[in-house]
């Protein structure tokens, strides 16, 4: 009995000890039987309740608890069916509680623990409300907000970063920043984190923005300006970054350093020095600042207005008067430029801004300001200015000046009813002393031609540089049409005089094409291309000379437009064809060799005379594939024709200036030569006598590899170029072909015998052969088989045949 009634008393001590503990947490601690009736009730539940446990032991949970069963039913049901615990979160309106519920099984039903959430669940509002003010902050700031934690995890990342990087803020959250920024801002970051972490200091920030590259998502460059702080929040070291994309501004600044060396520092932004007048005691403070832009010593003391204004350039200080008292009495900022004495005599040019500042009764105090040295930018604006009109080489107005001082010129040649002139020149043959001599020699060249120029027009005319050597003369005011023919005479007998440039003494001349306002046009772009006209007629003409615009001049023009369009398609028309020249050896009266002749049957305006298509092809470049075909339907005629059995002939080819300069055209010869499988010796290339002139050494290299191939090669037009009969031994030659303008009048002309005897004499001692062209009368023929010429070509013998018609001669022709 004794050991029952122990025990007994140690159940009741344990019971009351457990009870004691419930009692004491804060939680509200019931349990309810199977039946739900309240068997145990904690302090804290009688409250929630707001009754004693004595008046609720034995009573229905529900009752208590009324409204609540449709939300508490389903979990504690479940708990109590199953013999589970459950866990979950449930309003309680009645008493407006937010409570947190655990329910577990105990020996005869539920043991339920209620815990008021109530105000936890507030301050996690307050925290969301907080938090959703914060990002609508960020989000609303036009520059790029990210914050991280203390190892760099991206914590928060507005939308104007979002718009930087092309990320989505889901795409960084909590990855590293650094997938974002160059590996110096990791260095850059950790820094920062190491000082903060080393001091404790309650915030850090990173002093002034730094410049770092970045990329955009799509791979875009990118240059930040970025602004570091590090601080402690609710225990959390958080590190923040605002970002700022200067991309564009570097882009421009990168830009301009490239056009201009010394355009960046005239760009850089000047010191700005504050100062404060104050009217009524005429105080004047300067800072320091303001003291170095004046160029004035502070040890002179504070200077009053009056002597404020000596510093003033003279010119400008009525503006300044002007400005400054409208801005007292009309209380209002006053902005303007304007320049100052330097102590020295010097100019420098200032930017001063002024600002009223009133006091209490409302009354003018002061006018506060600043004043910055622009001295520097204005003298960029000035070179930049210089550098968009005038052409750096020669100093002369450039295309942009040119058009301002043309459209000035037509407007006061209408007031005063006057001519105006527009001069197009173009110097000849510049190229070639550019190419032979130097782009050194060439650009003193243009500088020499620019002072000439300068010196043979009016004051108030203009002469301006398009580029390369292209010039445009505008003679203002002139009465008469001959007064421009006057001005280009003039410069056509300046220009003629040596020129002696890095020691070469050259001799240049001039192509010029005049046009007049208003007979030929009233606007600029077609006054332009008018006298651009006239000067291609010039050098048609002969070069050295001037020419009118005329009509005429503009239909040539419009021909040769529509002649380059349709060329552009000839070829894969099939509209070009070969027509072979035969020519004949003098020796035995036989067949020596063909000329390969295009011509070109046009299918929307028929036959067009190579002296017409030619040098367009020359001009536009469709020469090189033009050539090339020539090149190649040539060698796979003449082995046609082997084949079929007639004699081997040589074939001769034309090949222009431009054809041979390129850099593979031995290679296109070589092909041509392996895809038909003519033999090279059966192929001859005619050159101009001018490329002898042109690149000697190269020159000599290309043909020495033709030559080596098999391949002969004879000069072609023989005496209308430059080249002098010595010259001629330097190159791998075999054949002089005598231009028809001197075969035409021998027996008729002393002089042209004695050139046609001078150049077979010659060439014959230079061990080549000579072929004379044009031959057409029985007369010439015998000259020239007097004078030992080696063959002949020309209507006498045959006119140039189409292939077909070509075999039926050969095979007819008996010499």
């Amino acid at each position: 009995g004794l050991l029952v009634r122990h025990a007994q008393r140690r159940h009741c001590q344990a019971g009351q000890a457990l009870r004691d503990i419930l009692d004491g947490t804060g939680d509200a601690y019931l349990a309810v039987d199977c039946d739900w009736r309240l068997t145990y009730i904690n302090r804290r539940a009688e409250q929630l309740l707001g009754t004693s446990a004595q008046s609720l032991l034995g009573e229905d949970l529900w009752e208590r608890f009324p409204g609540a069963e449709a939300d508490f039913l389903p979990p504690l049901d479940q708990a109590m069916q199953q013999r589970e615990s459950v866990d979950f979160q449930q309003a309680y309106e009645p008493l407006g509680l937010q409570l947190e519920i655990h329910a577990f099984p105990n020996l005869d039903g539920l043991a339920i623990l209620f815990r008021d959430i109530t105000e936890q669940r507030r301050r996690e509002q307050a925290l969301h409300e907080s938090n959703q003010r914060l990002q609508t902050i960020l989000d609303s700031a036009s520059e790029g907000i990210i914050t991280t934690t203390h190892d760099g995890h991206v914590l928060s990342f507005n939308q104007a970063a979002e718009r930087l990087f092309g990320y989505r803020e889901s795409e960084v959250l909590g990855r590293d920043i650094t997938m974002l920024m160059p590996p110096q801002f990791a260095d850059h970051h950790a820094g920062y984190m190491s000082h903060f972490l080393e001091t404790g200091q309650g915030e850090v920030v990173g002093g002034e923005p730094r410049e770092m590259s970045a990329l955009h998502k799509n791979g875009t460059p990118l240059t930040i300006e970025i602004a570091i702080s590090v601080m402690r929040r609710d225990g959390q070291v958080l590190f923040l970054a605002t970002l700022r994309d200067v991309s564009e501004r570097k882009r421009q600044e990168q830009a301009l350093r490239r056009s201009e060396s010394m355009l960046n520092k005239a760009q850089s932004i000047a010191n700005i020095g504050s100062w404060e007048w104050r009217p009524k005691e005429d105080a004047l403070f300067w800072s320091p600042q303001v003291y170095r832009i004046f160029d004035r010593d502070p040890a002179e003391g504070p200077p009053d207005y009056e002597r404020f204004m000596q510093y003033v350039h003279p010119e400008d200080r009525e503006m300044v008067t002007t400005a400054i008292l409208e801005s007292l009495e009309q209380r209002k900022t006053y902005s303007l430029e304007h320049r100052l004495r330097r102590a020295d005599g010097g100019i420098r040019y200032v930017h001063e801004q002024g600002e009223v500042s009133l006091d209490a009764q409302g009354e003018v105090e002061s006018l506060i300001g600043t004043v910055q040295d622009i001295s520097e930018r204005k003298r960029a604006q000035q070179a930049l200015e210089y550098m968009s009109n005038y052409d750096p080489l020669t100093g002369l107005p450039n295309r942009s000046l040119l058009r301002d001082r043309l459209q000035h010129a037509l407007y006061q040649a209408e007031r005063e009813e006057q001519l105006v002139a527009v001069m197009f020149l173009d110097l000849d043959r510049f190229k070639t002393i550019n190419d032979s001599l130097g782009h050194a020699v060439g650009d003193g060249l243009l500088k020499e031609v620019a002072r000439r120029l300068k010196q043979r027009i009016r004051q108030g005319d203009t002469v301006a540089r398009l580029g390369g050597d292209e010039f445009v003369i505008i003679l203002e005011s002139i009465r008469h049409v001959d007064d421009a023919a006057h001005v280009a005479s003039d410069i056509l007998l300046a220009l003629e005089q040596p020129c002696r440039v890095e020691g070469h003494e050259i001799v240049i001349g001039t192509s010029i094409g005049i046009t007049i306002y208003p007979f030929d046009d009233d606007n600029i772009d077609d006054l332009l291309r008018d006298a651009d006209t006239a000067m291609y007629r010039a050098k048609a003409e002969g070069r050295n000379n001037y020419q009118y615009f005329s009509a005429e001049m503009t239909e040539d023009a419009r021909r040769h437009m529509e002649l380059e369009r349709d060329l552009r398609h000839a070829l894969e028309r099939d509209e070009f064809e070969l027509h072979f020249q035969p020519q004949l050896s003098l020796a035995d009266d036989s067949v020596s060799g063909l000329e390969a002749l295009l011509r070109w049957r046009c299918e929307k305006s028929g036959p067009v005379s190579p002296a017409e298509f030619i040098p367009v092809l020359e001009e536009t470049g469709l020469i090189h594939q033009v050539g090339r075909w020539v090149l190649e339907e040539a060698c796979r005629r003449n082995k046609a024709w082997q084949d079929a059995g007639l004699e081997p002939l040589r074939v001769a080819v034309n090949v222009s200036a431009r054809q041979f300069r390129r850099t593979d055209f031995v290679e296109q010869v070589e092909g041509a030569l392996e895809e038909s499988g003519l033999d090279p010796r059966w192929l001859e290339l005619e050159i101009t006598e001018g490329l002898l002139v042109e690149n000697v050494d190269t020159t000599i290299e290309q043909l020495n590899r033709l030559v080596s191939m098999g391949v002969s090669i004879s000069v072609d037009d023989f005496g209308t170029g430059y080249s002098s009969m010595s010259y001629l031994k330097r190159f791998p030659l075999h054949t002089l072909k005598v231009d028809q303008s001197f075969v035409r009048d021998i027996g008729i002309d002393a002089d042209d015998d004695a050139i046609v005897r001078a150049v077979i004499a010659m060439a014959h001692g230079l061990h080549l052969k000579v072929v004379a062209e044009g031959v057409e009368t029985e007369q010439q023929l015998q000259f020239l088989k007097a004078l030992d010429c080696d063959q002949i070509q020309g209507y006498l013998i045959s006119r140039p045949l189409p292939a077909d018609e070509l075999v039926e001669w050969l095979r007819t022709y008996s010499g």
